[in-house]
C-alpha cells in the first residue's frame, strides 16, 4: 500500500514462517531443565506484523528500503531424544496454535514442547532490483524481538520475489 505515487513511505503486511535447529545451550539448558537426555531439537516462529517500509534509490531500477513494524508471533520449541527401541517417554504434546496433536515413541522421543504467543516488533535493511512490469527480487535482513519474559531475538535473512 503506497500513500501516494511519489512517496518514499509504504505501509506493508508481511506473514512470514521460519524455523530452525536448536543451539547446543539450548539443548544443554532443555536436558537440565527436564532431567531428560536431549540430543536434538527445534524451533519454529511464526508472525504477522504491519510495517512501515521507507525507500531511498541507488541507482536506475535499484534502491534501499529501511523497514520497521509491530506484530503478533510464535514461538515454539521442541526438544528431542532419539529412542533406539521406539517405546518413547509417554509424553503426549498439543500445539494450542495448529492443533496438532503427537505423542513420542519410534526414533526420536519428545522430550519437551513449549510454545507462545506475543506481541513483537521488528527493523531491518533490505535492497530491491525492479523488473519488468512493476515486478522485482529483494533481499532483507530484519531483527525481530518478541516481547517474553527473557526476550526471543532472531534476525531472518529473506530472499524474495515481488509481483
Amino acid at each position: 500500500i503506497t500513500p501516494s505515487r511519489y512517496s518514499p513511505l509504504d505501509v506493508r503486511f508481511d506473514f512470514s514462517y521460519s524455523s530452525h535447529q536448536a543451539s547446543n545451550y539450548l539443548l544443554d539448558l532443555g536436558q537440565q531443565t527436564t532431567n531428560y537426555e536431549v540430543d536434538n531439537g527445534t524451533g519454529s516462529f511464526w508472525s504477522g506484523t504491519g510495517n512501515l517500509v521507507y525507500h531511498v534509490p541507488l541507482a536506475y531500477g535499484v534502491r534501499a528500503d529501511g523497514i520497521a513494524g509491530v506484530g503478533v508471533y510464535h514461538a515454539r520449541v521442541e526438544l528431542t531424544q532419539y529412542d533406539p527401541y521406539g517405546y518413547g517417554y509417554g509424553y503426549y504434546d498439543c500445539d494450542p496454535f495448529s492443533g496438532y496433536c503427537y505423542g513420542g515413541g519410534g526414533g526420536e522421543a519428545l522430550v519437551a514442547a513449549h510454545g507462545v504467543t506475543k506481541f513483537g516488533w521488528n527493523a531491518g535493511l533490505g535492497v530491491e532490483f525492479a523488473l519488468p512490469s512493476g515486478r522485482s527480487w529483494f533481499v532483507e535482513a530484519r531483527y525481530h524481538r518478541i516481547n517474553t519474559n527473557t526476550p526471543i531475538e532472531y534476525v531472518p535473512i529473506a530472499v524474495g520475489y515481488r509481483f
